[in-house]
């Protein structure tokens, strides 16, 4: 976590932001992405998405590393193998698309009739369920 927030800050032009001992791997984290303390929510939520990748198994990027790496390929072969498994948008791109959805329902309102027009058009709603869990999802 800690080599993400450097370099997402430094690709913006800021210094890293040493991490601080008091802090668990979700705080400290949000804290050097963004240079200033998270909210409570903010760290109960990113906490939460940790729990959840966790416990998810072999995922896509996991199965990309662990095969490219059985071909007897370099661990640098087999990172860079699971990083562009992660960038696709079934796989890393997911959450990424939930964050969209978020923003396009903007409030609690209107999220009822959002996934109300995406079913009835027979939309892919993310964020709901994976296609390996075919009885119920075990993590919700």
């Amino acid at each position: 976590p800690g080599i993400v927030a450097a370099f997402s800050r430094i690709r913006k032009g800021l210094d890293p932001v040493e991490p601080k001992e008091e802090y668990g791997i979700a705080e400290n984290f949000l804290y050097t992405l963004n240079g200033e303390e998270p909210s409570p929510i903010e760290v109960e939520a990113f906490n939460k998405a940790l729990i959840l990748h966790a416990d998810h198994e072999l995922n896509a990027s996991t199965f990309t590393a662990r095969v490219c790496v059985a071909t007897l390929s370099d661990i640098y072969s087999g990172i860079t193998a699971a990083i562009g498994a992660l960038k696709g948008p079934l796989h890393g791109g997911a959450n990424e698309a939930v964050m969209k959805m978020l923003t396009e329902i903007g409030e609690v309102e209107n999220a009822e009739p959002y996934i109300r027009s995406k079913m009835e058009k027979k939309e892919k709603v993310m964020g709901f369920g994976h296609r390996v869990y075919k009885h119920g999802d075990p993590r919700a």
